[in-house]
């Protein structure tokens, strides 16, 4: 593979954890990143990345969370903004745990336009609740989702604006 951020993942992935010890260490902040076989490219500082739409924070991550977020910091990612916005409240509530524990980890809460049709107040408290927490650094991700019609229209406007007037309420931006 030519970009070295699949390289450390596929070699990760065939060889475990001594294989991303020994790409991290090929790869530490200021080495520089080289681009396939440009010579040009091996000595230019690398860049400073920020995942600004991560989910990270879900079940299917937690035998190997560490793992993933270690390949993210040796290929240059120093933020993550974990979106908490993926089914229940839960995963609001994850992605702040996860932030007020990493202090390179944002999170932001909302719920996804496909569950709007199944917001209840209990939802909509949790959200009210996170919302103006230090770590959480936006609201989202919402939005008008309409293609997959995974929940009705109206729900998904409703839901928006709400989204938004709680954006206003602890001025924050919103994520679409």
């Amino acid at each position: 593979l030519d970009h070295p951020i699949e390289r450390i993942t596929a070699h990760d992935r065939r060889d475990g954890l001594p294989a991303l010890k020994e790409r991290r260490e090929a790869f530490e902040p200021g080495d520089g990143i080289a681009i396939g076989d440009d010579p040009r490219s091996r000595r230019r500082p690398m860049i400073e990345l920020t995942d600004s739409h991560a989910h990270v924070d879900g079940p299917e991550f937690d035998g190997d969370r560490a793992l993933v977020m270690a390949r993210a910091r040796a290929a240059g990612v120093r933020r993550i903004i974990v979106i908490g916005a993926v089914g229940e409240p839960d995963s609001a509530e994850r992605a702040v745990a996860m932030a007020e524990a990493d202090p390179d980890v944002f999170a932001t809460v909302a719920t996804h336009p496909h569950d709007a049709g199944k917001m209840t107040a209990a939802w909509w408290a949790v959200h009210e609740r996170l919302a103006p927490h230090p770590r959480v650094v936006a609201i989202g991700g919402t939005g008008l989702d309409f293609y997959y019609g995974r929940s009705d229209r109206t729900a998904q406007a409703d839901a928006f604006r709400r989204v938004v007037d709680l954006a206003r309420r602890v001025g924050k931006p919103v994520v679409c």
